[in-house]
């Protein structure tokens, strides 16, 4: 039966492998091609191979019919006959792994191609700012200028914000903490230069409750009693602090006190102090037309982000080498 009305050319190949070529009667060699095995030892991978480059009977019926369904260029032809010109298992197995290792070759020089042209996305930017803010404007944050792009990072995967690369893609990893650390920069930046201007004779931010809205528009946080106490505890350092980067000197009162305290208590009214003080000296909270938000109710990314700002260790931040401090 010929190739173009066999209905069925699977069977073909099954009788084929059992030594029956399409065709030909039963009493042609099984190894052959043709029925001419005299040369099949001469050539090929091992002493069991037929001619290199050149289908085993067993195989011939099949591999022609795969060349034939598949889209093969020349060398995937060279390869898979090459593939089918040995019978040795061992040949053929280290055939399969070296194609499987050419494949994982391919794979991970695409991937680091992708990792290099990496751009983080600016819809990952905008919700990294968001982020950002709010862990640097989170009362219950340890430290400035530790390491809070690592733990911004957990957080961000711990509430599934899209776009970000996973934990074994390092070059893109890099690239987003990159992203934060210069978010964190900006934000500290300018929470410092608003507390400065809050300062000056005539602003209309001196009101804590005033300066905190200034502070937190634009960043989907509505201002809390927390939130006046933790900037009035800042404001007195701008004003106090001279020698030295601001937020490193921060970060040092932030940790003694911590030390010093024996109780919860006794550290919150450390704060408490720095909060009467300033109401003192810029005026009363009650009297803004801004009031603070009930802290009973406080969505679920907002305690996921203060859980980790609590999480942060002072002194391991990215040193940054261009001038200036944030």
């Amino acid at each position: 039966m010929s190739e173009a009305s066999d209905p069925d050319p699977f069977a073909r190949f099954t009788r084929s492998a059992q030594g029956e070529e399409p065709g030909a009667s039963t009493s042609n060699p099984p190894g052959g091609i043709d029925g001419d095995d005299d040369n099949q030892s001469d050539h090929g991978l091992s002493g069991n191979s037929p001619a290199e480059g050149t289908p085993s009977g067993g195989l011939h019926a099949f591999a022609h019919l795969v060349k034939k369904q598949k889209k093969l260029d020349s060398a995937a032809i060279n390869e898979l006959n090459i593939y089918c010109s040995t019978i040795d298992v061992e040949e053929r197995m280290l055939l399969t792994h070296a194609t499987l290792l050419e494949i994982r070759s391919e794979l991970r020089e695409q991937r680091h191609k992708e990792e290099l042209s990496f751009s983080v996305p600016e819809a990952l930017k905008e919700h990294i700012r968001l982020y950002v803010k709010a862990f640097l404007y989170s009362p219950t944050i340890k430290s400035y200028k530790g390491n809070g792009a690592e733990h911004i990072l957990r957080a961000l995967r711990e509430l599934s914000v899209p776009n970000l690369p996973s934990e074994n893609q390092p070059l893109q990893v890099s690239a987003v903490i990159s992203v934060i650390s210069d978010e964190l920069t900006s934000i500290r930046n300018f929470i410092k230069t608003k507390i400065k201007e809050s300062v000056v004779p005539g602003s209309e931010m001196r009101n804590i409750a005033d300066l905190t809205h200034t502070l937190l528009s634009g960043a989907s946080i509505r201002p809390t009693l927390q939130h006046y106490i933790r900037f009035a505890f800042l404001r007195e350092h701008v004003v106090t602090h001279t020698v030295g980067d601001f937020w490193t000197a921060v970060d040092r009162v932030i940790s003694d006190w911590a030390k010093k305290a024996t109780t919860t208590a006794e550290l919150t009214g450390y704060y408490n102090n720095c909060y009467q003080d300033d109401k003192k000296l810029y005026g009363d909270p009650a009297m803004s037309i801004h009031q603070p938000g009930d802290t009973s109710v406080v969505e679920e990314w907002r305690k996921t982000v203060d859980r980790h700002a609590a999480a942060i260790q002072s002194g391991s931040g990215r040193k940054r080498k261009r001038g200036g401090s944030a």
